[in-house]
């Protein structure tokens, strides 16, 4: 405000005083000077001054208070986020100012004090702007709002604009009608077996699936201006496996083939399938079928089924041979049976497997023979010798391997699928070391590594995961090359082996009696039984092994460490840690 003056003229040296918010200057022979407080602000003809400053008669004077007195009154709130401002003021505290009375003095001080009167509603709504400002709050500021803040002393002065979330894409598929889309599309791995009471097929030209495309967010601000993004949106791109084709930029998936539908590693696929609709008998005979297969019925008394893909049993399977190099699931019980799935992979495995073996053996025998030759350093051996040595040899130190390595081989020799070449080397091999034992003959020692080694080095093990589904088994062998799951009432005196994971999925199922063995993870219900059944689970030290209950004589491996249960537990996990077992348990 410019102040107003009165100039009075007088003898002598000047002075001034303020009076009723005026300036009384008593002019002399010279001129005041006038200080102020911190909380004033001066200009003197439009400059501002700082410090004592010389004022004279035609000086024109502007004074005004730091604003900062006033928003001391001012509190802003920041919630959800920075999404909204909510103003604190009080208005009673908002109040007209004027300078404070003087006495004469050559030096006026300056200072202010507050009136009774309230600042008008456009002065405070200035001061809310110039507050604002300073607070970086820039954006949705609600100029609508102030009247009301002014009366209640609060109120939310500034809106962000939230982000609006996109709608992802979403895939229709037109199999599995008893399977929910939403549940296709969140799992990784999808569970058809259990989850359909009937199996269904398409013709080739089916749609399978299509692709609704969503939308991308829209991105919102805070009140201080800062964008919000939203996340992004999901694009799902359909991707084809075997028997289906993907058109429109991968948003329609249509079958090239008729068959099963399904979907494998995020993939839909169409196989074809071998269908039975009663049980399969010796009247019908083994089955090979390079696609799926699937049987309405029962697989009866030694019945052997190959499939190239999944095998699906509705029925139970009675000590018969099932192979597939896919999933195999059966809804009824498993009794007296061999189940083997990535059956190509095992096969492999097993050659591999038999062949470290016999090169184990042959080295052994080589070692011994060298031994032998290393204490008689000075005698001469003839070839005649020598044969007697090693048929010596291999009765009295390696008979046990000897025998191994046969039942190994005639074990290997008759699985299914096993190609003609291998089988005929494996041959050659086998017969060489019945020539070693009979006629003793050293030199088909290094020739036998040779071709062992050649066929070590040619194998190439393909350990594409597949999964076993079943409910009951009992008196069986199991093997797959990724994980087992039971899904009902248990195994007795079964023995299964999966590279991954072997999982009871009910916490009552009973685990009784033979061994279980998984490279990753053991989860069980009731192991063993109160008469203390023996029940072997084992693992890797990378392993866990879990169980609701555990009876006594239930042993845990983890490798070479071995933990045997002494009394019943429950709610038992086990696991290496840091090179030491470690097992969870209470007592039952």
């Amino acid at each position: 405000m410019i102040i107003e003056k009165n100039i009075i003229s007088v003898d002598g040296e000047s002075k001034a005083e303020i009076l009723d918010n005026k300036l009384y200057y008593y002019l002399g022979n010279d001129f005041i000077k006038i200080n102020f407080s911190k909380n004033l602000f001066i200009k003197i003809n439009g400059k501002i001054v700082e410090g004592i400053s010389e004022i004279k008669p035609d000086d024109i004077i502007d004074i005004d208070i730091d604003k900062v007195i006033y928003k001391k009154f001012f509190n802003i709130e920041i919630n959800n986020n920075g999404l909204e401002a909510i103003l604190k003021l009080d208005k009673n505290k908002l109040k007209n100012w004027r300078l404070k009375n003087t006495p004469k003095s050559t030096i006026l001080n300056l200072d202010f004090e507050f009136t009774d009167e309230f600042l008008l509603d456009t002065e405070i709504t200035m001061l809310i702007n110039e507050y604002l400002k300073e607070n970086k709050i820039v954006y949705g500021v609600k100029w609508e709002n102030v009247k009301s803040i002014i009366d209640s002393g609060y109120g939310v002065i500034a809106q962000g604009k939230s982000p609006v979330e996109p709608i992802d894409d979403k895939i229709e598929y037109f199999f599995g009608t008893n399977i929910e889309n939403d549940y296709l599309e969140n799992e990784k791995k999808v569970d058809f077996y259990n989850s359909i009471k009937e199996v269904e097929f398409v013709e080739a030209g089916k749609v399978l699936a299509i692709v609704h495309s969503g939308q991308d967010g829209v991105i919102g601000f805070d009140v201080f201006g800062r964008p919000i993004n939203p996340r992004k949106r999901e694009v799902k791109k359909l991707k084809k496996g075997p028997g289906c084709e993907v058109l429109d930029n991968f948003k329609r998936a249509i079958a090239q083939v008729s068959g099963m539908p399904r979907i494998k590693n995020d993939s839909i696929c169409v196989f074809p399938t071998y269908k039975i609709k009663g049980d399969v008998d010796k009247q019908i005979g083994n089955i090979e079928y390079n696609g799926s297969i699937y049987i309405e019925g029962n697989v009866l008394e030694g019945i052997k089924i190959i499939g190239g893909k999944e095998i699906i049993i509705k029925g139970n399977v009675v000590q018969a041979e099932i192979y597939s190099n896919s999933d195999i699931n059966i809804s009824g019980n498993v009794i007296g049976s061999n189940l083997t799935v990535g059956a190509q992979a095992i096969l492999y495995i097993t050659i591999y497997n038999y062949l470290i073996d016999i090169k184990d053996y042959l080295s052994k025998l080589n070692r011994a023979i060298f031994d032998i030759l290393q204490s008689k350093n000075n005698e001469q051996f003839t070839q005649d010798k020598l044969s007697k040595i090693l048929k010596i040899i291999i009765f009295s130190k390696f008979k046990n391997e000897k025998e191994k390595v046969n039942n190994n081989y005639n074990n290997l020799i008759n699985l299914p699928k096993l190609d003609v070449n291998t089988k005929k080397q494996l041959q050659v091999i086998h017969n060489y070391i019945n020539s070693m034992e009979v006629n003793g003959d050293i030199n088909l020692i290094n020739n036998t590594l040779k071709i062992i080694e050649s066929l070590i080095q040619n194998i190439t093990i393909d350990t594409s995961p597949a999964d076993i589904y079943l409910m009951y088994c009992q008196n069986s062998n199991i093997i797959s090359t990724n994980n087992v799951e039971i899904l009902g009432t248990g195994c007795y005196n079964t023995n299964i082996n999966a590279e991954s994971s072997i999982i009871f999925k009910q916490n009552d199922s009973v685990l009784r009696g033979g061994k279980v063995e998984a490279k990753k993870y053991i989860k069980a219900g009731e192991v063993g039984s109160t008469l203390g059944v023996t029940t072997t689970l084992k693992t890797t030290k990378d392993g866990v092994i879990e169980a609701e209950i555990a009876y006594q004589n239930t042993i845990l491996i983890f490798d070479e460490i071995k933990y045997k249960i002494d009394e019943p537990v429950k709610k038992l996990k086990a696991y290496v840690k840091k090179g030491e077992l470690i097992v969870e348990k209470f007592k039952l």
